[in-house]
């Protein structure tokens, strides 16, 4: 056999073993995020990058399977955090300023490129936590999100799979305040400003072009800012729609809530404050809600941060911040309306930044809300706000094979969920 023929062979023979190979992954427990149910003994069979079978006994073929008994684990989809800012990062220190000062110093110290390596180091980092996807909204420079996201699908970079909105469209200056007329172009380094009806058609289609993923409006800025119109909020909506593109609403205040409901988005971040009414609205027209809080934990060490290190008045602090996040968590779970997870989290802690954007997860479970809801939060109501066909979030036959597990029994012990023993994106074993 000469070289060129042995090497066909060799190549070959390496194809026929990647694709035909099959992992067998089975655990006690379960969690079934369509239905929102734990269940016990249930096998999950992956062939290359989709789930084949789910069940219990399954059969396979002994020869082409690699069977992963984890024993007293729980198998449960690969995390989803549909808000996060890979790359910026908030030091907090006493006299800080505000979210403006991070991303002026972000924009005037670093390149594009440099941010986008950054957020390369913070994407391995959600990976190794469970979230196998995240969507990144904004705050990365002028399209650098996109070049992170290729890198990562083109197998250059390992990390969650990235949903990307580029820059996030808002009224003029963005979210940057105290700017010069001298210095005010800055913004447009950071955010695709819009003035009229016609500047949002032509910044919808050169996101379009730039090929993100989602569309980012800001419904409102910071207090004493302009901020982008109805009307412009709808044209937005609608271009992006028209463009088969999800929209999300970045909306604080109440008034910002009920127009980006009024402009029919996909989804609204924070809301913070929304009153009955509004709340109503967005139910009506099934709009997804994506608060973005931390648990006591991590609330504690960004006080500490802001240079709140007497103890007693952080306790006090960090007390009456949980209760009213508590009781918003609460009364959004009571209404029924459609919640997703997001972190939001960007700033620089001991934890990293995986780690501590899976803590807010257990903001939730703080306020009282069943594990189970939340676990669907941050898979399957998660997944819908990826686009449409995206077969994430559920552990179910042709779906992509992105799961996790977990050790022990999480039902009985949601502090599990800190314990990955097993990632798989895609079909490929990270851990």
């Amino acid at each position: 056999m000469n070289r060129k023929n042995l090497l066909l062979l060799v190549f070959g023979l390496t194809v026929l073993t990647t694709y035909s190979q099959q992992i067998l992954l089975k655990a006690d427990h379960f969690f079934d995020s369509e239905k929102g149910k734990f269940l016990n003994d249930i096998e999950v069979l992956v062939k290359n990058n989709r789930i084949v079978k789910v069940g219990k006994n399954l059969s396979y073929d002994k020869e082409t399977t690699q069977v992963k008994d984890l024993g007293n684990a729980t198998i449960l989809p690969g995390l989803i955090d549909a808000h996060t800012h890979l790359l910026i990062e908030e030091e907090l220190h006493p006299s800080y300023a505000g979210f403006g000062e991070t991303v002026i110093k972000a924009l005037i110290t670093k390149s594009d490129a440099k941010r986008a390596l950054e957020g390369s180091s913070r994407a391995i980092s959600y990976l190794h936590e469970g979230f196998t996807s995240i969507r990144d909204l904004g705050n990365s420079g002028l399209y650098a999100d996109v070049d992170l996201r290729n890198a990562i699908n083109d197998g250059l970079l390992q990390g969650p799979r990235m949903f990307v909105s580029g820059p996030g469209i808002a009224a003029i200056g963005g979210q940057l305040n105290g700017l010069s007329a001298r210095n005010i172009h800055l913004a447009e380094k950071e955010y695709q400003t819009v003035s009229n009806v016609n500047d949002a058609v032509k910044a919808i289609r050169q996101h379009v072009l730039m090929r993100v993923d989602v569309i980012k409006l800001y419904a409102d800025n910071i207090p004493n800012q302009t901020t982008l119109s109805l009307d412009e909020l709808k044209t937005l909506s609608e271009e992006s729609k028209a463009s088969r593109k999800p929209v999300a609403a970045h909306a604080i205040t109440d008034q910002a809530v009920w127009n980006a409901a009024m402009a029919d988005v996909n989804s609204i971040e924070h809301a913070y404050n929304v009153s009955d009414s509004t709340l109503a609205r967005v139910i009506e027209r099934k709009i997804t809600l994506v608060p973005t809080y931390s648990d006591r934990e991590v609330m504690s060490e960004l006080f500490k941060n802001y240079g709140i290190t007497d103890s007693l008045r952080r306790s006090r602090i960090l007390d009456r911040s949980a209760k009213r996040q508590q009781q918003s968590l609460s009364k959004l779970y009571k209404s029924g309306v459609k919640l997703a997870y997001g972190s939001d989290f960007y700033s620089k802690t001991s934890l990293g930044r995986g780690k501590a954007a899976k803590h807010g997860i257990f903001a939730y479970l703080e306020a009282g809300i069943p594990l189970e809801k939340v676990l669907q939060y941050a898979t399957i109501n998660a997944s819908e706000l990826l686009g449409k066909n995206v077969k994430l979030g559920i552990v179910k036959e042709s779906y992509l094979a992105d799961i996790i597990a977990v050790k022990g029994n999480l039902k009985n012990n949601p502090e599990a969920l800190h314990e990955c023993i097993l990632i798989m994106k895609n079909g490929k074993l990270i851990k």
